[in-house]
């Protein structure tokens, strides 16, 4: 694949590929997706990009082909990064999505534990050496796909939890 075709959605099958390979059920990986999984942030729906499931641990998070971009907030009131804060540190909105992530797993038979773990992952398609920085909460990890031999590079920070 031509990195000048390559796309998000690609980007995002690669990563999800690489979660599948650690045993997570994938419930949602699309940068267009229609909004199964949602909470409310501030009067609006906010789907995000992933959202996988291992045992106790769910990973939700957002993808972008440059990294940067998941720091911009391009009209919006958060960016992609804070909207992923936002849902880490608001109970109503995590109560929401939970809510329709434990729907999801009863329907195709997993187990949803009341002792779960909320993760945040931010995926780009280029490093994030230079942005690191901006990544603030250590709730957040962070993932590289990187386009031309499509690898999956996991920075995850601290709290620090196998994958």
């Amino acid at each position: 694949m031509k990195q000048r075709n390559f796309r998000e959605d690609d980007m995002l099958e690669i990563y999800g590929q690489s979660l599948q390979e650690r045993g997570f059920k994938i419930f949602s990986l699309s940068g267009n997706q229609q909004g199964r999984f949602w909470y409310d942030i501030r009067g609006h729906r906010k789907a995000p990009d992933i959202v996988a499931v291992k045992k106790e641990l769910i990973l939700v998070g957002e993808g972008k082909l440059k990294s940067k971009d998941l720091f911009a907030e391009n009209g919006k009131e958060y960016s992609d990064y804070q909207s992923i804060v936002y849902l880490l540190e608001t109970q109503e909105a995590c109560d929401q999505l939970l809510q329709k992530i434990e729907i999801s797993c009863k329907k195709v038979g997993i187990p949803f534990l009341t002792d779960i773990h909320l993760k945040g992952i931010i995926v780009g398609g280029d490093p994030f050496d230079k942005l690191s920085a901006l990544i603030t909460d250590k709730r957040v990890g962070y993932a590289y796909v990187d386009v031309n031999n499509r690898k999956v590079y996991d920075t995850i920070q601290a709290e620090s939890i196998e994958f």
